[in-house]
């Protein structure tokens, strides 16, 4: 995203200088046509530069939201084992035993899921597809709905 940023940052700039030097050097005035055609759409309460960048789900929700409520679970299950590891255990082995799926769709899962330790955004979206299966029945009821 600060790729796109940067250039939208780039491209306001560009038009900014555009219309100083028609100010500066050419002697149009400051509502002079010109200037005002270069700057038009930089102005007023219509101008949203929030609208111009597209919305990184992926990064927002599954770095974010989904990571931190994938950690919170695994602390329910250190909870519920009463100290044991013993439930993440069994759900890192659940977790390995999902078989792949199409070509990257989901890829094979790491040893140790429950470390979520050098995982890329495209592993936390493999861990969120698969995970009501992975912690389907790992809790007693009624906590297991």
């Amino acid at each position: 995203m600060s790729v796109r940023i940067n250039q939208v940052q780039k491209f306001m700039v560009e038009q900014v200088t555009i219309a100083r030097d028609a100010i500066y050097r050419l002697a149009n005035g400051i509502c002079s046509k010109p200037v005002e055609d270069l700057l038009k759409h930089f102005s007023g309460p219509k101008f949203n530069p929030s609208q111009m960048l597209v919305i990184d789900l992926l990064h927002e929700f599954e770095l974010g939201v989904w990571k931190a409520l994938f950690t919170h679970l695994i602390h329910l299950l250190h909870a519920a084992g009463r100290g044991s590891d013993d439930l993440v255990v069994q759900l890192d082995r659940r977790y390995r035993d999902i078989s792949t799926f199409g070509h990257g769709t989901i890829c094979k899962f790491a040893v140790n899921s429950s470390e979520i330790k050098k995982l890329a955004a495209r592993d936390f979206e493999d861990l969120l597809q698969c995970a009501l299966p992975a912690f389907e029945g790992l809790l007693a009821e009624p906590h297991n709905k």
